[in-house]
């Protein structure tokens, strides 16, 4: 863990020319340090090491393995920026439940509006909806209107309750505002 931390680091600090060596090295080694060193490529600043690890990102995601698809997931999670959200859309639509539930975990710290109907869509499945749930708590106020929707246009009375469950879990007066138009409706 730490020397996965230290990767990361000198990935982000270290001059062009190291960097490259570190990125190298890290391709020999163990799913964590590759995962760290690409943070800390991503979060550089450096164009060149942005586009190495962006294309390395990229075929993670499109892979044929599972784990190397989560593990892009794992990537962008760690980046935690919104200006990286597209390989998320392929990821969160994933055929794996498993790479899914990793797509979500990241929509925790990637916060953009595109990802948001797919987060929402989420709490329909059994085995996606508490990490679909999680992030959109982390999303916060942006995420009410979707769930709003959910909870009006879903014929499965358990994902309009899961739906609103969500939205009492948002801090904020719009959550509170549309939990009490939803109770004094029902009454």
């Amino acid at each position: 863990r730490v020397r996965g931390r230290a990767f990361r680091v000198l990935a982000a600090l270290a001059d062009d020319d190291d960097a490259e060596r570190i990125w190298i090295e890290a391709q020999s080694a163990e799913a964590r340090v590759q995962r760290e060193v690409m943070t800390g490529c991503l979060a550089s600043g450096s164009i060149d090491r942005i586009a190495l690890a962006w294309a390395e990102l990229r075929r993670l995601a499109e892979s044929a393995d599972p784990a190397q698809r989560i593990l892009a997931s794992q990537v962008l999670r760690k980046v935690a920026s919104a200006s990286f959200y597209r390989p998320l859309l392929k990821l969160l639509g994933d055929g794996d439940w498993q790479v899914q539930r990793a797509a979500l975990v990241a929509c925790k710290a990637i916060h953009h509006p595109r990802l948001l109907p797919l987060v929402v869509g989420a709490l329909r499945s059994r085995r996606l909806r508490a990490p679909a749930a999680a992030a959109l708590c982390a999303i916060g106020e942006s995420a009410i209107a979707p769930l709003r929707n959910l909870a009006h246009d879903e014929q499965d009375w358990r994902v309009r309750v899961r739906a609103l469950r969500v939205a009492a879990r948002v801090k904020g007066k719009l959550a509170e505002w549309m939990l009490f138009k939803e109770l004094t409706r029902l009454e």
